[in-house]
């Protein structure tokens, strides 16, 4: 059996072609930074990191196993760092979303499409960052790649509604596909990148309701209103939620 490479907040384990644990540690621990400073919080127990380069796509499991959150990612290579950075934050999103605590319920789409919005918020700080963090002296010119990443991203080059008004269009003509796969990731791009460029990129401390997702029982809430109602309920009618749920 493969030891276990204890950390203080995370376990690293599995595939990560061509790349040095030490590197790598580095690496995982500044996304880890930056998404405690979104959420004001580390999360409350260890996060078991696992890549499989050939899975199909990067998860947080709902199981706990050994006392630790269980995140697998799905990086080609160890050395593709905005690969892990874009797949980590995303998962970690999951975990402080409160994921495991509502499952199944058809508004899931907006957790999915806010963890969209947190890899990209989290490579544009990174990006921004970089000369700043561990990381720099291990490529010392990256921070371009990683900005030129974001750009590239299909949530960034994606339809952008200009306004409210066009996003409630769009939003009518996708809502039925939406509830029916949370996971449709050029619809959760378009919301990402909306309430990003409208909310999240000006208003940092919104994250803190995202913090506050899955704490009722969202298979309650029939319509998407009503879902909207409980999530301000649940931020204490915040300006925060309220400045979110304008654009929603």
């Amino acid at each position: 059996m493969q030891d276990v490479e204890l950390v203080e907040r995370f376990s690293i384990l599995g595939d990560w072609k061509g790349a040095t644990p030490k590197v790598t540690r580095v690496l995982i621990g500044v996304v880890f930074d930056i998404v405690e400073g979104f959420f004001g919080k580390k999360l409350d127990r260890p996060v078991l990191i696992t890549n499989y380069p050939s899975a199909d796509h990067p998860v947080a499991c709902y199981a706990i196993k050994d006392g630790c959150y269980q995140v697998n990612l799905s990086v080609s290579s160890g050395l593709n760092w905005c690969q892990i950075v874009y797949q980590l934050a995303h998962e970690l999103c999951h975990l402080n979303s409160n994921y495991a605590e509502s499952v199944g319920h058809k508004y899931k789409w907006l957790e999915e499409s806010l963890c969209e919005m947190c890899s990209v918020a989290v490579l544009v700080v990174l990006g921004k960052r970089w000369d700043k963090t561990g990381m720099y002296k291990y490529g010392r010119k990256y921070g371009a790649s990683v900005r030129k990443y974001v750009e590239s991203l299909p949530s960034m080059k994606g339809y952008m509604p200009e306004n409210t008004s066009a996003y409630a269009i769009w939003f009518d003509s996708n809502v039925s596909a939406l509830e029916g796969n949370s996971e449709i990731r050029e619809l959760n791009g378009v919301v990402a990148s909306y309430l990003y460029k409208n909310v999240f990129s000006v208003c940092p401390a919104a994250w803190c309701c995202v913090g506050a997702l899955n704490k009722w029982d969202c298979h309650q809430d029939l319509t998407f209103t009503s879902y909207k109602e409980s999530w301000r309920e649940q931020c204490g009618d915040s300006v925060e939620v309220n400045e979110i749920l304008n654009f929603l």
